[in-house]
């Protein structure tokens, strides 16, 4: 799942995704409420309330938009997306 808030610092692991060719499912947060779309506390994927966030198939969560960019591109380094 990808939390984001569209227009934001969240745009840049949602370009890698499609990039890689990952399906997954976007989870857009109100970022006045803290709310996700379906109504849950945001603050409960991410203390700090920002995105983006993602969680991963294991239930980890990554938190820092650097740090999501660089695990997609892991998985597919051949591609070159990121360093």
């Amino acid at each position: 799942k990808l939390y984001y808030i569209p227009a934001s610092c969240s745009l840049s692991p949602h370009i890698v995704m499609n990039e890689l060719g990952l399906d997954a499912t976007l989870v857009k947060v109100d970022h006045k409420k803290h709310l996700t779309e379906s109504g849950a506390d945001y603050f409960e994927v991410n203390s700090f309330g920002y995105v983006p966030a993602i969680e991963l198939d294991d239930g980890t969560i990554l938190r820092e938009g650097p740090a999501i960019v660089q695990y997609l591109g892991d998985l597919r380094p051949e591609l070159g997306l990121v360093p």
